[in-house]
């Protein structure tokens, strides 16, 4: 049984606008240079915030020049599409038989299914959720002994109860469903997370649309894109490591 890290004393920073969030870096003096990609014209917002939360500095492209960056930031990784955890099957949505869905996509077991099913809230069975048609690492930050934190995406192929129609009129008969947490993640896991680690979330908090993480000293730092009426945010834990075994 491998002895893991613990994240606690979360906090969260909760930005101006909704959209994709990324963390440019964290400074020496762990102030945080954080980006916003806002609708309803992907406009740039960057931000300097103190690990507090208070915004030292806001920039908004439609009225300011970008922030000048500092030289020693500590930026976020995104690890090369090496990674054991990448994976490209094919198409996001089409037809199940004429694209021999169930060869490439990467089943679930029954119980992985329902854990699934149950954690997302999805209206389906069992039988619908075929498997992982894609997974990504957006980003990964090392917390030692072979554990990381990863910010990642993952699409599960879901079967339609009958064939949907595209706006170009293309028929289709499974769907994509993208979600994109962050977990914890070992080494030696290689290819494959534990479904429980990847939707139990960090000190449990789960996150819906996760993009960096950084750690840097005794702090892992994660950007969560808003939507559904909430904005972005910025997310801090303490990391507490276990004792070293003589």
């Amino acid at each position: 049984m491998k002895t893991y890290p613990t994240l606690h004393s979360h906090t969260m920073i909760t930005l101006p606008h909704r959209g994709l969030c990324g963390i440019i870096g964290i400074a020496p003096n762990f102030h945080i240079y954080a980006e916003e990609l806002y609708p309803p014209h992907d406009t740039v917002a960057q931000h300097i915030l103190s690990p507090d939360g208070v915004f030292v500095q806001s920039v908004d492209e439609t009225h300011d020049p970008l922030l000048t960056l500092p030289k020693d930031l500590i930026m976020p990784i995104t690890p090369p599409t090496s990674h054991p955890l990448n994976y490209r099957g094919g198409r996001f949505r089409g037809m199940r038989e004429a694209e021999r869905l169930s060869e490439w996509a990467r089943p679930f077991s029954i119980a992985e299914k329902m854990t699934f099913i149950s954690k997302l809230g999805l209206a389906i069975s069992p039988i619908q959720l075929f498997g992982m048609i894609e997974s990504a690492v957006l980003s990964s930050a090392p917390l030692g002994d072979g554990w990381f934190v990863v910010c990642r995406r993952m699409v599960l192929a879901l079967a339609l109860p009958k064939v949907a129609y595209d706006t170009n009129l293309i028929p289709y008969d499974y769907d994509g469903h993208t979600l994109q947490t962050a977990h914890l993640y070992h080494e030696s896991w290689e290819d494959f997370a534990p479904i429980e680690a990847i939707l139990a979330g960090l000190d449990g908090i789960y996150l819906k649309m996760a993009h960096d993480c950084v750690v840097m000293g005794d702090k892992v730092i994660i950007s969560e894109g808003g939507g559904m009426g909430e904005n972005n945010t910025i997310h801090q834990w303490s990391i507490a490591h276990p004792p070293k075994s003589d």
